[in-house]
């Protein structure tokens, strides 16, 4: 009886002494992190990585659907995104995730990338007859992280090809700058095209960009 009254004690001792032992905290779930990227500006280098959590690193990275803007590329073993794109673009890829356990844990996510011009020119009121003429406002953006030596000219060319100057302007757009233009001027009768030209010149590249708008249809007056 004495015999059994202490195995009785010990193992109770031992389910003590489990319930006192603190669990090991849960591992953190295998998972892609990254889901938003920075744009891409067409015509310069970008450089992104992506980011993973949990699992048993060296991770190895795929393109599991989709593509890239044309120039850009990721690579398998780091998880960059990398290149020079030349195209406006916004696409959405399946990126796929491996591990190197045994057996390998995956993981997929879907991750949106956008390309944007490196020179922006948009209507912020589209041209219109007013009164005696045609108006409007341009908007010129630069998403770069270069500043611009930046020349604005817009015209209305009409039905025998004569051009009218609606406004015209010259000055210094600094990186990730936007500047609105406001345009117009008086014109005789007569069916007119708008044309909005932006040139941006890099001199300590040696480089060039350009945007350009225009109208769909003409704008009668009569």
């Amino acid at each position: 009886m004495a015999c059994l009254l202490s195995i009785l004690l010990l193992a109770g001792a031992g389910w003590a002494q489990q319930e006192n032992v603190q669990k090991p905290a849960g591992a953190v779930p295998f998972a892609i992190v990254s889901d938003t990227l920075p744009q891409a500006v067409s015509h310069l280098p970008y450089h992104f990585q992506l980011l993973a959590e949990g699992g048993a690193p060296p991770y190895s990275w795929s393109l599991e659907k989709g593509e890239l803007p044309p120039g850009l590329h990721l690579q398998a073993d780091t998880g960059i995104i990398s290149g020079i794109t030349a195209v406006t673009a916004k696409l959405t890829v399946r990126v796929g995730l491996k591990d190197s356990a045994e057996p390998p844990h995956t993981a997929v996510r879907e991750i949106t990338i956008t390309s944007v011009p490196a020179l922006q020119l948009e209507w912020q009121r589209h041209p219109a007859l007013e009164n005696d003429g045609i108006y409007g406002e341009v908007k010129v953006a630069n998403p770069s992280k270069d500043p611009y030596d930046l020349t604005f000219i817009i015209v209305a060319v009409n039905q025998i090809g004569k051009a009218f100057a609606l406004g015209y302007q010259h000055f210094k757009l600094s990186p990730q700058a936007t500047q609105a233009i406001p345009f117009g001027t008086s014109l005789p009768q007569g069916s007119y095209i708008v044309h909005a030209d932006a040139v941006g010149e890099i001199a300590s590249k040696d480089a060039i960009r350009r945007a350009r708008l225009q109208t769909a249809k003409p704008l009668v007056k009569q």
